[in-house]
């Protein structure tokens, strides 16, 4: 197995254990206890001792003991997934080459993760929480005590619902810390094996961040990674594209892969949101980053960048991702294999961008397939043994200026010859634009007309 692939199959296992933290039986003890606590405290009281029963003075003490049991648990499980992580990470590494004393990573791991304070402000925040949760539950039992209509039922079900809510944020705050512990470990790991380099690893996803979407599947210096700011938690060596963020930044040497070679890119400062971003991308990667911005700003929601090079990208209007979602099983399969179909262009040698938006329409007012390099364009897969007779009807129809015939097998050289005079008749006639994407081998695209 190559270097790469074992770093995807030990990064795949390391972000199925950050993301898998959810502490779910700690969570049904948090609640279950503290309900029940409360639940028989209450039943222990008169109607008149009810009435005249301070909320705060009851809940608090409950509250706080079982929050803080809740936390103890769930930072038992942050180390323990931490310390799996770690052991991950050896392994590749080990293959690598190098040997580092797993105990010895351990300790310097967590003397860092107090040194940049990360531990702190997991604490903090979960204080912050459990306050807030010890007045929310005071304040809605007092409520009900003062309205004289006390439910044991529907204090059981206020008291779930609060610390249930409670669990879910500290997770949430939980998953973050972890995020961050995993990244400090393998800077601690860099430093050790004295490794300057730093591979931005991780899988795109809709929701992805310009931040990550510049950066992803490239390489780059400790000096380039100072550079950049995420413009939401930084500093960006720990917290990479921000809250949350699944990717990592993964200590390698250049001379392991030509995949590891770093990145010839200047720092670009962006406005986002009212924050301000500053990426390490080439020329071409900054001019994508700004075209994409703007769609977003006219309802492109999804993007996906071209793999090998810095300039073409395919992306999906919310009025796309509605309609599929809308759309039955026949209109789906075309609309998949549509957007397939931009994927393949992207991996064509020379930079494309690819659009696809349900509220553009063609010239007979039908729905524009895609917008391809800024051209309304129809496209037509034919099935084999039909190219050449399909190439002519698809024609005929007059839905656009700018065509895309998609072929996945290769025509006969009469085919190829029929496709060609349909292809002048209708340039020469009516000026079209035509294109074939060959994909039978490497995808390819080329003008025909």
């Amino acid at each position: 197995m190559s270097l790469t692939a074992r770093i995807e199959e030990t990064e795949q296992a390391v972000q199925a254990l950050l993301e898998g933290l959810n502490a779910e039986q700690a969570r049904g003890r948090l609640v279950n206890g503290f309900k029940d606590a409360l639940l028989a405290e209450l039943e222990k009281r008169t109607l008149k001792e009810l009435a005249a029963l301070d909320a705060r003075e009851l809940t608090a003490p409950l509250a706080e003991a079982f929050l803080a049991a809740f936390g103890r648990e769930l930072e038992a499980e942050v180390k323990a997934r931490l310390r799996e992580s770690v052991d991950k990470t050896l392994e590749l590494y080990r293959r690598a080459g190098l040997n580092i004393e797993r105990d010895v990573l351990m300790r310097d791991v967590l003397r860092a993760v107090e040194a940049a304070e990360v531990a702190d402000m997991l604490r903090q925040s979960m204080n912050e929480l459990n306050a807030h949760t010890v007045s929310a539950t005071a304040e809605a039992l007092q409520q009900s005590l003062t309205a004289g209509g006390l439910s044991l039922a529907e204090v059981a079900a206020l008291t779930a619902e609060k610390t249930d809510l409670a669990g879910h944020h500290a997770v949430t705050q939980a998953r973050a810390a972890l995020s961050a512990y995993n990244q400090l470990s393998r800077n601690t790991l860099a430093q050790k094996a004295e490794l300057k380099h730093f591979y931005y690893y991780g899988n795109l996803r809709r929701t992805s961040r310009i931040f990550c979407r510049a950066h992803a599947g490239k390489t780059y210096t400790e000096e380039q990674i100072n550079q950049m700011r995420n413009g939401m938690l930084e500093p960006v060596k720990i917290y990479k594209g921000g809250w949350r963020c699944v990717h990592s930044l993964l200590p390698v040497d250049p001379a392991w892969d030509d995949a590891f070679k770093p990145v010839e890119a200047e720092a670009v400062e962006l406005r986002l949101d009212k924050n301000l971003l500053r990426l390490v991308v080439s020329p071409q990667g900054a001019e994508r980053i700004n075209r994409q911005v703007a769609l977003s700003a006219e309802g492109y929601r999804e993007f996906y960048n071209a793999a090998d090079n810095d300039a073409g990208f395919v992306a999906l209007h919310k009025s796309w991702r509605r309609a599929f979602d809308a759309a039955g099983k026949g209109q789906r399969r075309i609309m998949r294999a549509e957007l397939e179909t931009g994927m393949l262009i992207m991996k064509d040698r020379k930079p494309h961008t690819v659009l696809f938006n349900a509220e553009l329409r063609n010239l007979i007012g039908g729905d524009v397939d895609m917008v391809l390099d800024g051209n309304n364009t129809e496209l037509y897969i034919p099935q084999k043994g039909t190219a050449a007779r399909a190439f002519g009807d698809k024609l005929h129809k007059g839905q656009s200026d700018y065509y895309l015939f998609r072929l996945d097998y290769k025509l006969s050289d009469n085919d190829w010859h029929d496709m060609l005079k349909f292809a002048e008749r209708y340039n020469f006639k009516y000026e079209y634009k035509i294109k074939i994407l060959h994909n039978y081998d490497t995808p390819k695209l080329k003008d025909i007309t």
